[in-house]
């Protein structure tokens, strides 16, 4: 993976691209020094939407999930969990290259992954190479066993690495590989090589083309939403999604199913269709990846034509947990990181971490990332 400095855009027009195959996300000249919070609102956006949906109905009552004096913080998610270890896997490929050393990144997010598993309660398999600790082990909140997606620690129990070509778990098209792809999207790289390295990092634990395409519709939505957010484009988050849309046809496998349910979630986020009917659209089978992909988007896209900036977070969770039938996870956590990518005033995110228990460490995680991409800018 290539990353060095990309070349900022020309102008903020909206005409550009939100998804060039070449360039990835860049600080914009208009708003550069927002990037780095823009990474973080997003990072943390998915790990509330995980903890209200870990934490259930409760979680929303009263004034609202990101008020943080409500109540104590919630937990860290098994899902957000994931997603730092994705972002940390991305992270050690990502300082090999910036010293001039190749690095294979799909097997550097399976040593990430085989760390996590290393921190849960459960056996470790025989035949798994045993990678080197770093920083991310030590994070207390990140190494408690919080019902982890099924999917993924049966395949990571083979201790074998999956493949698009020799997938360990053949059928899987659960929501795992999906909601922890939000890493994918703050990538520095045009979606070509988005789309690859998504693909395969899906692959090494989900073996069905369709978890695969869904997790690269939701890195292109995340990164197209945090373009147009950065541009201050008009509903960045329902820019963003469209501009996943005309990705997407371009992708090499089979992904009919999350193309549909993509264009079904804009096309009924305008207040005309309930919640139930949104559902009833979207088939019966609400255990899959595009189906829950699509919910989320959903939620955030309600929130974003109805919500105000204050209370935005609160709307989308509210209205992912209308629809998040079987998979609330997965609903949160994408409700949660496209509205903070499409956040008008990102730097109001940093509320949020006071309402996690563990907050701290994925402030840190975005922390580490930016400052190895160079982002940290302070005009």
């Amino acid at each position: 993976m290539s990353t060095g400095t990309p070349a900022p855009y020309a102008s903020g027009h909206p005409s550009e691209p939100l998804l060039d195959p070449e360039v990835g996300l860049p600080p914009h000249p208009a708003a550069a020094h927002s990037l780095p919070e823009r990474v973080q609102a997003v990072l943390l956006g998915s790990a509330l939407g995980d903890a209200v949906a870990e934490a259930g109905a409760d979680a929303l009552d009263g004034s609202g999930a990101t008020d943080t004096s409500a109540g104590p913080p919630l937990a860290l998610s098994g899902t957000t969990q994931l997603v730092l270890y994705t972002l940390d896997g991305l992270l050690e490929a990502v300082e090999w290259t910036n010293v001039g050393q190749p690095a294979d990144e799909t097997a550097c997010l399976w040593l990430a992954y085989l760390r996590w598993l290393r921190t849960q309660d459960h056996p470790w398999p025989d035949n798994a190479p045993s990678p080197l600790p770093r920083w991310i082990d030590a994070e207390a909140a990140l190494a408690v066993t919080r019902r982890p997606d099924a999917q993924t620690l049966a395949a990571l129990s083979t201790g074998a690495m999956g493949e698009v070509e020799r997938p360990v778990v053949p059928g899987a098209m659960g929501p795992g590989a999906m909601s922890r792809s939000v890493a994918f999207g703050l990538l520095p790289v045009g979606w070509k090589s988005l789309t690859t390295l998504t693909v395969n990092g899906a692959a090494i634990t989900h073996g069905h083309p369709e978890a695969q395409v869904a997790a690269v519709a939701y890195a292109l939505s995340i990164q197209a939403t945090v373009n147009a957010a950065q541009r201050a484009i008009t509903e960045p988050v329902r820019a963003g999604v469209q501009a996943a849309l005309e990705v997407l046809p371009t992708v090499t496998r089979p992904g009919e199913h999350t193309i549909a349910a993509l264009r079904t979630a804009l096309d009924t986020s305008d207040g005309a269709v309930s919640p139930e009917q949104l559902l009833e659209r979207l088939g019966t089978d609400q255990h899959e990846a595009p189906e829950a992909l699509a919910a989320g988007v959903w939620a955030a896209l309600v929130a974003e034509r109805n919500g105000g900036e204050a209370d935005r977070m609160d709307h989308a969770l509210h209205s992912g947990a209308k629809v998040a039938v079987e998979n609330p996870h997965a609903v949160g956590s994408v409700a949660g990181a496209l509205t903070g990518a499409g956040l008008p005033d990102p730097g109001v995110s940093t509320r949020w971490a006071r309402a996690l228990h563990g907050g701290s460490a994925v402030q840190a995680a975005g922390r580490r990332w930016c400052d190895e991409l160079g982002w940290n800018v302070s005009s």
